[in-house]
């Protein structure tokens, strides 16, 4: 690859990501706060589920040392 192609790839990559909405500015800055609160959370309640799923045990579940 040559130089005016690394320089399209670096210009695209700088570039912004053009979405179509109808917020402007001040409600984009107004969403992102809750929404990253419920990212948050819904990633921890995700970790907690994986970590309790590997830590079952009993007879009524299928071992894989059996």
């Amino acid at each position: 690859m040559g130089k005016r192609g690394r320089r399209e790839i670096t210009r695209r990559r700088r570039a912004p990501l053009l979405t179509p909405t109808d917020l402007d500015g001040e409600a984009h800055r107004g969403i992102a706060g809750p929404m990253n609160a419920i990212l948050a959370d819904v990633f921890a309640l995700y970790l907690k589920t994986k970590n309790f799923h590997w830590h079952m045990s009993g007879p009524h579940l299928p071992s894989a040392s059996r």
